[in-house]
């Protein structure tokens, strides 16, 4: 991930906090169900295998049930992960009347300070939907590059992207993994999509 500005230090903590939950730095699920779920998920993402993960998991999505607010649909969207991985179909839908039953709540306004920051970050590069950049373009990235790899897209899917600008428009460079999706970007480049599984498009000139 290479983002500029005063985002990079972001990228580099990401980096590092999906570092300590590969070395096995994991929230105990029992007391703390939220981040216990993302660091399951970035485990998962990272390559471990999630069978073993999954009682763990559910204990945790039931703890998450009853808890309001961002970090726990962030460890929801986790979760969701973790169980279409391991290929629990009934788990799954389990969880999606659980989602189905919430109001998102927004994030928090800064950076958390915890294994949180990556769901944080994340979710600025792509959300559930498939809306690139669903928040719009920070200041300090007009007319810099940005690179993104392997954001999650809802349960199946990610996106990785680049921008690179040609004057004042931004080009965008994408490539889905996993199951389809329809990619948007509402706030940047209205009325642009594609269900294209690779490509490149050139979005319109920011306001200035």
């Amino acid at each position: 991930m290479a983002l500029p500005g005063a985002w990079e230090p972001l990228a580099e903590r990401l980096v590092a906090e999906r570092c300590e939950v590969l070395l096995g730095v994991l929230p105990h699920g029992a007391d703390d169900p939220q981040r216990f779920a993302v660091a399951v998920g970035e485990l998962v993402r990272m390559g471990e295998p999630a069978d073993p993960w999954v009682p763990e998991l559910v204990d945790a999505v039931e703890s998450c049930a009853r808890a309001t607010g961002w970090a726990t649909d962030v460890a929801l969207a986790a979760a969701g992960r973790v169980l279409t991985a391991a290929g629990e179909h009934r788990g799954l839908a389990d969880l999606d009347r659980i989602r189905l039953r919430r109001t998102p709540a927004p994030p928090p306004g800064e950076a958390p300070d915890d294994l949180l920051v990556v769901p944080w970050v994340e979710r600025r590069l792509a959300d559930d939907d498939g809306a690139l950049l669903p928040a719009g373009f920070p200041a300090e990235w007009l007319g810099a590059s940005v690179e993104a790899h392997h954001v999650p897209l809802g349960p199946a899917s990610a996106v990785s992207f680049a921008i690179r600008w040609h004057g004042d428009r931004p080009a965008v460079l994408w490539e889905v993994e996993g199951d389809p999706a329809t990619l948007t970007a509402p706030v940047v480049a209205p009325g642009w999509h594609t269900a294209e599984p690779r490509g490149e498009a050139l979005w319109p000139a920011p306001p200035s």
